[in-house]
């Protein structure tokens, strides 16, 4: 119920501020969207699957005013399995957090006002149309991903476009690789940005586009798997989800979802993209959507490829929400933003099919109050 309360307020403020243009208490609504989403971030108890990982490692984490913070996040990363993963930024932003409270709701709460901050700040700064930004983060998984998965992530994106995205816009440089570097020392899927500058001056056309970055990462992506074989495990640890869906279209085992959201999702974007090329406000942002494009194709060769550019998710939205108002103005209704937004999620609603899944966040619980399911209670954590 709290979800579909949110989805109510956020469609009234797209219609109210975004359609009719009206400003009264404009400022109000769009920063108490922002409060919700920290409240329901910040005080969700065992929400995500990754959470209760967090929640698990939580007791691991050095003490901060022993003042050997190089030792100590050393023996950390060594004391358990999988803790090598994590970068020394993140170690050292849990330490400082865990030094004030050992309540793991603190780091909630803060992972939350920091990322939401910075992603409302970013909407408020370049979209023109911000309440139907949110509308497009809100119901796509990214908002789940975000503010219930992958927190380590979740700071680093939040580094990033508070520190790095506008010097980006502005051509300041050395101050835009100080900002990706502490991005880097978050989580070292931010290593993409450092390029992000090399196609920053890019103004092609559709076909151009297409031709140079679209068509080849979606041609190496789909065959790749079978130039490589081997190779991606041997190297990157992972698999292909294009050669699981294969093996396993045999046996009825295929997971619909993950096609959908890594195979279908690029194709959407794409195409929504090509519709509304021209309203796409301008090169930096068209570039930035087909730089993303290219990374969400290679997520059909090796599973993680998308999240290096997850640091672009929210400019995305940005640029293609022109795409979005010009729609409903033509059909002459906001239901069709719904209608967008289901379509473009569509993994996200596949997924809601089964239990399990729909367990991971629903019902919602919250540290103040919290009555979990038998799915809820079931749910093993595991790795990001």
């Amino acid at each position: 119920m709290i979800y579909l309360l949110i989805l109510a307020l956020i469609l009234f403020c797209v219609w109210r501020y975004d359609l009719l243009e009206e400003t009264e208490r404009k400022e109000v609504f769009y920063w108490g969207i922002c409060v919700i989403f920290i409240l329901l971030a910040g005080l969700r108890y065992e929400i995500g699957i990754d959470t209760r990982m967090y929640m698990k490692s939580w007791e691991f984490y050095p003490d901060f005013w022993n003042m050997h913070w190089f030792e100590d996040i050393s023996r950390f990363q060594e004391k358990a399995s999988g803790l090598n993963r994590f970068q020394p930024g993140w170690v050292l932003y849990c330490m400082i957090i865990r030094s004030i409270s050992e309540d793991f709701t603190l780091l909630q709460i803060v992972t939350a006002l920091l990322f939401n901050i910075a992603i409302f700040r970013t909407i408020k700064k370049y979209s023109r149309y911000p309440f139907l930004t949110i509308l497009i983060f809100y119901i796509n998984f990214k908002f789940l991903e975000f503010e219930f998965e992958i927190m380590r992530e979740t700071v680093a994106v939040s580094v990033f476009l508070l520190l790095a995205f506008d010097n980006y816009i502005k051509r300041r440089w050395a101050a835009y690789y100080v900002g990706t570097a502490f991005a880097f020392f978050m989580h070292t899927s931010a290593i993409l940005m450092f390029m992000l500058p090399l196609v920053r001056n890019i103004d092609w056309s559709l076909k151009k586009y297409t031709i140079i970055m679209v068509m080849p990462s979606f041609l190496l992506a789909v065959a790749g798997r079978a130039i490589l074989g081997n190779l991606i495990n041997i190297f990157l640890g992972g698999s292909g989800f294009i050669a699981q869906y294969a093996a396993g279209a045999v046996e009825n085992e295929t997971n619909l979802n993950y096609l959908l959201m890594y195979g279908l999702q690029p194709v959407l974007l794409y195409l929504l993209s090509a519709f509304g090329f021209k309203y796409i406000e301008s090169k930096e942002a068209r570039t930035i959507v087909f730089f993303s494009i290219i990374f969400m194709n290679f997520n059909m060769v090796y599973f993680t490829a998308g999240r290096l550019v997850n640091y672009l998710v929210i400019q995305v939205f940005i640029a293609i929400t022109p795409i979005f108002y010009l729609l409903i103005k033509k059909c002459r209704t906001e239901l069709i933003a719904v209608v967008l937004c289901l379509i473009y999620s569509a993994p996200t609603i596949y997924s809601f099919k089964k239990p399990e899944n729909v367990a991971r966040y629903y019902p919602y619980q919250s540290v103040i109050y919290h009555n979990q399911t038998r799915y809820q209670k079931s749910i093993e954590p595991f790795q990001d």
